[in-house]
């Protein structure tokens, strides 16, 4: 017994209540031949009947329509997939130069300052960190814009917090350092010592 809602449903969609039922469990995942059984309960259960028949049914315009709008639908989620999975590559790789960074400059070796020169030029020309990820915001907030998808767009919107946070954090500890200046005495100044040897 089907209910109100799919009688109207299917009027709205040009469709036979059965085909309303076989493209609604279609385009929920289910295999068109499982789909074929159940909205329409046939007495034979061929399968070269049944797939003749989901045949002529997907030639019928309402239905080819919603199985073409299905199908535009997932492969823009498929691309978006895509580009959401290149931005989280490029800001995982923003991400070790910044650790390498930090490693480098954490690091108590006794470079000399030609050395430390050319390593920190290396890794800063590699990926200029701060553009990269200026520019993810950039292009995830035009993709977030264009979007008409809730849960694609909510997706985007997610990515875009996740940078700002990071960005902020990373802001933050550069405010958090702070510089301890000692005192020292005079026998342990460079300025004295280098005067004494003057004389």
């Amino acid at each position: 017994m089907l209910t109100a809602g799919i009688y109207d449903a299917s009027t709205k969609a040009n469709l036979t209540p059965e085909e309303y039922l076989y493209t609604c469990m279609v385009k929920g995942g289910m295999a068109k031949y499982d789909a074929f059984m159940v909205a329409f309960n046939p007495k034979d259960d061929n399968p070269t009947m049944v797939r003749d028949a989901t045949n002529a049914l997907e030639m019928k315009s309402a239905i080819s329509k919603i199985f073409k709008k299905l199908q535009d639908d997932r492969d823009k989620e498929e691309q978006y997939e895509a580009k959401i999975k290149t931005l989280n590559r490029k800001l995982r790789q923003a991400n070790k130069k910044l650790r390498e960074l930090d490693e480098y400059v954490e690091k108590d070796t006794e470079l000399d300052e030609e050395e430390k020169e050319k390593k920190l030029e290396s890794i800063s020309n590699s990926v200029d960190i701060t553009k990269n990820k200026d520019s993810l915001l950039q292009e995830l907030n035009y993709m977030q814009s264009v979007e008409t998808d809730q849960n694609m767009r909510l997706k985007i919107i997610t990515k875009i917090a996740d940078i700002q946070k990071m960005k902020d954090q990373e802001e933050k500890l550069d405010e958090d350092v702070v510089h301890y200046y000692l005192p020292i005495t005079c026998k342990d100044c460079s300025l004295y010592k280098n005067q004494k040897k003057g004389k």
